[in-house]
């Protein structure tokens, strides 16, 4: 049961007995005041009833014996009137007797009753005595003193009766409050003996409640008081309320966390033991004032001397460090008791024995969780290897940056003898191509020469053959043209600018099929993207590209060369497709290199450079080439371009440049 339950409940039980008992009992003592109220009141009612009918009685005897011999029928109707009233009176008084809810608890209901019917026959016999005394004093009858005899003998028996009549009411008033008061009084004594029994029953259980609430509360202090000092204890008092039950187990798991807490306590004081005991670096604690808390087993092996030199002399450091460090060791340990900051000193100390070490300490302020300075943590670690290796690397980096300078300038005589070199070949590259197409020219204007007019002394034959010679040394020119242009595509310094590929494809694709009408190539192309490059050697790269596509799908009917561009996060590719005879696969990495072709001359015109031209513009850009192919199923040559100098927004395109036939 829970303790709210077992504390509120019976005290709310017995609140409510009390309750009940007390309004009880005020309600039972209302009701006989009220009765008694209502039996004083109907006795005091019929007492004054027979007071009146007495004082009626009276009044008609008066009545009767002092009226005279000329008055006697008004007296008689006077008696009449009063003799009506009596009897009405007397018929309230019946009721009243009659009437069992007032007085069912009065004794001498029927004594009551006979003294009232006695009343009744004596008045009616006085009414007849009246009448009868009249009669005879109104004939002088000799009877009269007999009849007036007769009559008061009457009247002081109905006198006596109705005396009887209030003596009877008083007496029943009298016993009325007496049954009442002794009811009260019983009413009383019932409810001092409940009152009694709630009393002992409320004592009863509050011992109870000491017994079952009171007692397990105070084993369970008991307990926990011999376990704050130390000693042995358990919580396992048994109990039947809830909350004591819940109270006990939660004492039990916690102490039973607080035994775990202990132990896993102990264990980490251990491990922390052991980490700074068995630590190669000297740590230490340097109280606020000035003291060791703490010293490691490690600073005996660093400075010859123990922890217990340190604890006993706190100076003792100032001895062993060097004297030329000893400002900078001093200067450390002055620190602001409110930073943060981790200082970090290199020094020198001198061992026991004399021996010279390097030293590196790191020491910070500690704090507790309310923030008081209680000192400065640090650890000492030995870095004379260190530093012995630093002067090593010092030594060895200086003997390197002495052979790299060497080195450099080597390499920079070389480098110049190299460049120098390369203009020489570039020089004589140009002066030999520039020497070989005088003679070349030569060649081929003498054979136009001969040809024309000496047509008539040639045969077919010698014709053939000076056109064989005239067809070879032309293509002795444009083989010398290429070398030429390979070589400035190497020279050639990129002049970054913005370009318009749609427009610049326009201007190229017009250039090469100006002159050839008798191929049907049909240029298709998307819109192009704005792209920061070398305008020269861009014209140069699409000129190659599509010169290439439109002399190998010219067989076409009709041919087709698609030019597109793709933007991507880190490129802009621009791809030249045709429908042309294509070329396998398996050669492609021939394709990009001087003088290598896949087809004959037969088939195709070129010297085998405009491709390694093409390469070499991209390459200067930053970017890379790339040719798929399928065997007489047309071929593919892409190109990409860094996107880190591109404009990733494609432009207007004029309308008329994305499907136009140039060659018909």
């Amino acid at each position: 049961m829970r303790l709210n339950a077992k504390l509120l409940i019976p005290w709310l039980f017995f609140s409510m007995l009390l309750f009940t008992g007390f309004f009880l009992f005020n309600l039972q003592f209302g009701i006989l005041q009220t009765e008694l109220s209502e039996h004083i009141s109907i006795h005091q009612r019929s007492v004054k009833m027979a007071r009146d009918l007495r004082y009626l009685s009276q009044v008609r005897l008066t009545t009767a014996l002092s009226h005279q011999s000329q008055d006697a029928r008004n007296a008689l109707e006077s008696i009449a009137e009063s003799e009506q009233q009596s009897e009405r009176i007397t018929e309230a008084l019946q009721q009243l007797l009659l009437d069992q809810h007032h007085l069912t608890k009065t004794t001498g209901l029927d004594e009551g009753r006979n003294i009232l019917s006695a009343y009744v026959l004596a008045n009616g016999s006085l009414a007849f005595l009246y009448r009868e005394w009249f009669k005879a004093y109104n004939n002088n009858d000799a009877l009269e003193p007999l009849k007036r005899l007769q009559l008061l003998n009457q009247f002081s028996m109905v006198k006596a009766v109705l005396d009887d009549l209030s003596v009877f009411n008083e007496v029943a008033q009298n016993q009325v409050v007496s049954q009442t008061n002794l009811r009260i009084q019983q009413a009383q004594l019932y409810f001092y003996i409940f009152m009694a029994i709630v009393l002992l029953a409320v004592i009863g259980f509050s011992v109870y409640q000491g017994r079952s609430i009171v007692l397990p509360l105070h084993k369970l202090s008991i307990a926990a008081h011999a376990i704050a000092q130390g000693k042995g204890a358990h919580f396992d008092v048994a109990a039947s309320v809830d909350e004591i039950v819940s109270l006990n187990q939660s004492l039990s798991s916690m102490l039973t966390a607080l035994q775990e807490a202990h132990t896993a306590l102990a264990l980490q004081k251990e491990k922390y033991r052991i980490v700074s005991d068995y630590s190669a670096d000297w740590e230490y604690w340097l109280g606020a004032d000035g003291r060791y808390i703490y010293v490691s087993p490690a600073c005996e092996k660093i400075s010859g001397l123990s922890a217990q030199a340190f604890y006993e002399n706190p100076d003792v450091m100032d001895t062993l460090v060097h004297s030329d460090d000893r400002a900078d060791w001093t200067q450390c340990l002055t620190i602001q008791e409110q930073s943060t900051e981790i200082k970090v000193t290199v020094f020198r100390l001198i061992r026991a024995d004399g021996r010279l070490f390097w030293l590196e300490n790191q020491h910070s302020p500690v704090f507790d969780l309310q923030g008081v300075y209680l000192g400065l943590r640090g650890v000492n670690r030995d870095i004379t290897e260190r530093k012995q290796l630093e002067q090593d690397r010092a030594r060895y980096q200086q003997q390197l940056e002495q052979d790299v300078t060497a080195r450099t300038e080597a390499l920079v005589r070389q480098a110049h003898a190299l460049e120098m070199s390369i203009k020489d070949l570039e020089s004589f590259s140009y002066s030999v191509s520039h020497d070989l197409r005088a003679p070349l020219r030569a060649i081929d204007g003498f054979i136009d020469m001969l040809v024309e007019e000496h047509a008539s002394q040639l045969d077919d034959e010698g014709k053939r053959m000076f056109k064989v010679v005239q067809d070879n040394a032309r293509k002795m020119g444009c083989l010398i043209d290429d070398i030429l242009a390979f070589s400035r595509a190497g020279r050639l310094e990129i002049d970054w600018q913005w370009v318009d590929m749609n427009a610049l494809l326009n201007e190229v694709w017009v250039d090469l099929t100006a002159s050839r009408n008798d191929v049907n190539v049909q240029l298709r192309a998307s819109p192009l993207p704005f792209v920061e490059c070398d305008p020269r050697a861009m014209r140069q790269i699409l000129t190659n590209l599509i010169s290439n596509a439109i002399k190998f799908s010219r067989q076409r009917q009709p041919g087709l060369v698609d030019v597109s561009a793709k933007i991507t996060t880190d490129a802009v590719c621009f791809s030249v497709q045709d429908n042309g005879v294509g070329f396998n696969p398996e050669y492609v990495d021939k394709l990009f290199v001087m003088f290598q072709r896949l087809h004959g001359m037969d088939e195709f015109e070129g010297t085998g450079v405009g491709l390694a031209i093409v390469k070499r513009f991209v390459q200067k850009h930053g970017g890379t080439v790339n040719a798929t192919a399928v065997p007489d199923g047309g071929a593919t040559f892409s190109f990409c371009l860094p996107s880190s100098r591109q404009q990733p927004l494609v432009l207007n395109v004029d309308a008329d440049m994305l499907d136009v036939p140039l060659y018909h």
